[in-house]
């Protein structure tokens, strides 16, 4: 790979794996999301620069979402990486998980319940 833990980046929705890191397609190919772009004007190596970058502005340097949040990795240096914590073309999810009883103000209760107790005051 030629970004740090590049196998291990999944999607912020729904956790699954996203190989084509800089792509707006999981899979690869096509359009490119800001983090591609960036690492497309870096010559497609991972640089210093590109890792203190944060390339879809969520306020998490591109290195710290790749688990090389001292900028040391190479391709070749086997330096140790951390845990992947996002994607660096992604800042956050898109769908929204808000459950239909949550769209009414219910934050998730049934009808009729009005607290863990199902009544206020009991």
């Amino acid at each position: 790979s030629r970004i740090p833990n590049g196998d291990s980046v999944l999607d912020p929705c729904d956790n699954t794996a996203w190989p084509g890191v800089g792509h707006i397609s999981k899979s690869g190919g096509g359009s490119l999301n800001p983090f591609g772009s960036d690492f497309r004007d870096a010559g497609y190596r991972w640089t210093v620069d590109l890792c203190q970058k944060d390339s879809d502005g969520d306020g998490i340097s591109n290195g710290a979402e790749l688990g090389d949040s001292a900028c040391a990795w190479t391709p070749s240096n086997g330096a140790t990486l951390g845990p992947v914590i996002g994607h660096p073309g992604v800042g956050s999810c898109a769908v929204s998980n808000v459950q239909p009883e949550d769209q009414h103000g219910h934050s998730g209760e049934h009808p009729g319940q009005h607290g863990p107790h199902g009544h206020v005051g009991k």
